[in-house]
């Protein structure tokens, strides 16, 4: 399955050329000092979810139904010189591509293809994108783009709609190709399709979007060659080439040495040149069929993020009525403020359910009153009978219950995600939450982060991730003693210290839980001094 395993940013706000990457594990508990830059992390997630909802002129949307960046100039590291400013996004991902599979090898007596047969799989690639963007015409557009699979490395620049440098290289081997052609870029959901421009006036992309860069395979063609007898027929190692299929390093050579096992010229000039024939052959594939892997990059970044829910650090105050609307609504807002009418869309079935895991988590539970043009939210507390008016509970309550019901909601799989083209039972959510203790008793964010503990645990077919940033001890102490007591493993939790350098940069230090329930590299004092 197609995951996103980390994520970096680099100068967006007071991030500079950040090296490492935050990991996404199923909890993921952000803290800093107050301006550090790990609000501007967290929601670099709703950042890319208004993002890839909406159709924009680039990739980037700064300004939506979640947050407002304000726009390039404001988001960019205000450091950077004026002619490099760009603000790069960088993951790390595992992709999913169809494979197909070809079982057959060249026969060179009969100069044909021997009982072909075309099988299609899935093949996981581990991989990391990185996309570079600019203002250009006071739109924000794609400036950048690097692919790397291991030593392989595919590297683009763009200058609006016009691609002015497209190179791949191995690492390893200091071997470095350029390509000359003209190609264009087209938006997409995130990161551009590339296109040669012969292609794109002949609409051929449309029936071939991986094999549209001609170029690419007569480069490759050319390398092979140098590895057979001069007499050989370069539309031989043509035909071989243009049936290289997607795969890993050891697919691509094994598929080679098959369709070329009769050639004895070609496997005595391997000698000794196994490895550096089964790298640059792989990476010649990685380019040929470079649209597919973008294509499937696209994919998997719009399914992680339109699967984010996002909860701001202030969420809206509690009133004593609310005006009734015949609306169904399915998801808590950024700021909470529609938690009356998401609790009135549920049936009375799902009302239950929510009261019986409130109660059973936080101690607490939720009711809707009233009727007519007018209703208000209850609270009944642990141990009392009678149900109270949200407004006069205290505002911790008031900050807390968006939070809980949009954990609920995602638990239940109720929320609506049909207008966003893909299924309802969408296998994964990330819930991104700012400050979830804001005006919580001790006691009750303890409680919240162990059931979010519990709940992590739980598995089942839905995954849920979880993002907090938080000051709060009792929350790291709770994950901490979850740890502790075997509910979740130390490798289900990331901690990440947000720290600001000397001039003002963020930089980031990796910590989280040993196996017995311990912070690791924590700074001392840290929450207490």
């Amino acid at each position: 399955m197609a995951s996103v395993n980390a994520i970096k940013v680099r100068n967006l706000r007071s991030f500079c050329s950040e090296k490492d990457f935050v990991p996404i594990k199923d909890i993921n508990i952000l803290v800093g000092k107050n301006s550090s830059g790990k609000s501007t992390f967290a929601r670099v997630f709703p950042l890319l979810r208004q993002s890839m909802e909406e159709k924009t002129k680039g990739p980037v949307l700064w300004f939506g139904n979640y947050v407002d960046f304000g726009d390039f100039s404001s988001s960019v590291n205000c450091n950077i010189p004026d002619g490099e400013k760009e603000i790069f996004f960088d993951f790390d991902l595992d992709v999913d591509l169809e494979k197909e599979v070809v079982t057959d090898y060249y026969d060179y007596a009969s100069s044909v293809f021997m009982d072909f047969d075309l099988d299609r799989d899935l093949v996981s690639l581990p991989l990391q994108f990185s996309l570079g963007v600019v203002n250009h015409g006071n739109i924000t557009s794609a400036s950048y783009m690097g692919v790397s699979s291991g030593d392989c490395k595919v590297e683009l620049r763009f200058s609006g709609f016009d691609v002015c440098g497209f190179k791949a290289f191995n690492v390893k081997h200091g071997y470095e190709v350029s390509f000359k052609e003209e190609y264009r870029a087209l938006n997409s959901i995130f990161f551009p399709r590339v296109l040669s421009a012969d292609a794109m006036k002949s609409n051929k992309f449309k029936l071939l979007p991986t094999r549209n860069l001609p170029e690419v395979r007569h480069k490759f063609q050319r390398f092979l060659l140098d590895y057979h007898h001069k007499s050989k027929k370069e539309s031989t190692v043509a035909g071989v080439v243009s049936k290289v299929r997607v795969g890993g390093r050891e697919d691509v050579y094994s598929y080679l040495l098959k369709s070329f096992s009769s050639d004895k010229q070609f496997l005595k000039n391997l000698v000794g040149k196994e490895e550096y024939v089964r790298d640059i052959s792989y990476l010649y594939s990685f380019c040929m069929h470079f649209q597919k892997i973008v294509d499937s990059a696209n994919s998997a970044l719009r399914e992680f993020f339109l699967g984010v829910r996002y909860l701001g650090p202030v969420r809206a105050s509690a009133e004593r009525f609310y005006r009734y609307q015949d609306l169904q609504v399915n998801e808590i807002d950024h700021l909470g403020a529609n938690l009356p009418m998401v609790i009135n869309s549920l049936t009375e079935s799902q009302k239950y359910r929510l009261k019986l895991w409130m109660e059973e988590s936080f101690g607490f539970s939720l009711q809707l009153s009233g009727g007519g043009s007018h209703y208000a939210l209850l609270i009944k507390e642990e141990g009392s009978e009678t149900p109270f008016n949200i407004s006069d509970m205290g505002f911790g309550y008031s900050q807390i219950l968006p939070v809980v019901v949009s954990v609920w909601l995602e638990k239940e799989d109720i929320v609506d995600r049909v207008g966003y083209g893909f299924s309802r039972n969408h296998p994964q959510s990330v819930i991104v939450i700012e400050q979830p203790e804001l005006h919580l008793h001790p006691l009750l964010q303890y409680r919240f982060a162990h059931a979010i503990a519990k709940l992590s645990a739980s598995g089942g077919e839905k995954k849920i991730k979880f993002l907090f940033e938080t000051h709060s001890k009792h929350i790291i102490d709770a994950f901490g003693d979850s740890v502790s007591n075997g509910l979740i493993s130390d490798d289900d939790v990331n901690i990440t210290i947000f720290d600001k350098e000397v001039g003002g940069s963020t930089k980031v230090v990796r910590s989280g839980y040993d196996a017995e329930g311990y912070l690791m590299n924590w700074p001392a004092g840290f929450l207490s001094a």
